[in-house]
């Protein structure tokens, strides 16, 4: 493993174990300024409204990674995600089915598998299915 794909694994990690603890601010700062989710330009300003929005919704949002693997300038896992529905969406994400829903205090867990693309350091571009 070269330093840079353990260095893409490390930012990748650290990335999710900050969305995780709910420290959204500090999470951005693993994200390049002209990052992209689902290859469409959302900057950081995207990606922190839509986590903000999912740890709303799901205030004990948990985010498990039990497989990672680096390779050039990509990193995908495949993790464990887990909550209660507690709030009510305003952002349409996974679909946006939960816009607007009054909290069902229904708990989920599924696996989510992400492609995360990096360029010196930083997250340029973000995919996940769930």
């Amino acid at each position: 493993m070269t330093h840079d794909v353990k260095r893409n694994e490390d930012v990748v990690r650290h990335f999710f174990e900050r969305i995780d603890r709910g420290d959204v601010q500090s999470a951005l700062l693993d994200l390049a300024e002209d990052t992209k989710n689902f290859d469409r330009p959302v900057g950081r300003e995207g990606f922190r409204q839509v986590n903000e929005d999912i740890l709303t919704t799901f205030p004990e949002y948990h985010f498990e990674i039990e497989e990672m693997v680096g390779e050039g300038d990509s990193v995908v896992m495949r993790c464990k995600v887990s909550g209660t529905h507690r709030g009510i969406g305003k952002r349409p994400v996974d679909g946006g089915m939960l816009v607007g829903v009054a909290p069902t205090q229904k708990h989920f867990e599924v696996q989510h598998i992400h492609r995360i693309k990096l360029r010196d350091g930083k997250i340029v571009d973000h995919y996940a299915t769930s």
